[in-house]
């Protein structure tokens, strides 16, 4: 399942350091399994970074001067969209939510 989120706002407060500490704290809250740090880089006026999982990977570019910013969150398995939202707007007011149904045809003996 592919969790694409946007945001037409960012939090005053959103810093290299918020971001890689919702990417190390997101995947908890999800159920997923970390298998990297968070990767957090800052060139003005992008702030990104990733962190990869046991089931895929949490991704976000900000854009400060388009005033935009954009979470990817995939996996191989199934996600509730209304926790993934709930978690996204902890780091990032969420405008827009896109959910994909991919990858689901690889679990076994679950529902989609």
């Amino acid at each position: 399942m592919h969790v694409l989120l946007e945001s037409g706002i960012y939090p005053a407060g959103l810093s290299e350091a918020s971001l890689r500490f919702w990417l190390t704290e997101a995947p908890k809250r999800l159920g997923f399994v970390r298998i990297t740090p968070a990767i957090v880089e800052w060139r003005p006026p992008i702030l990104a970074g990733i962190v990869l999982l046991a089931e895929s990977h949490i991704s976000a570019h900000i854009n400060f001067a388009a005033r935009r910013g954009w979470i990817d969150v995939f996996t191989c398995g199934i996600m509730e969209r209304g926790i993934v939202v709930d978690t996204v707007n902890e780091i990032l007011p969420v405008t827009e939510c896109v959910v994909l149904e991919r990858g689901l045809e690889f679990l076994q003996g679950e529902s989609t």
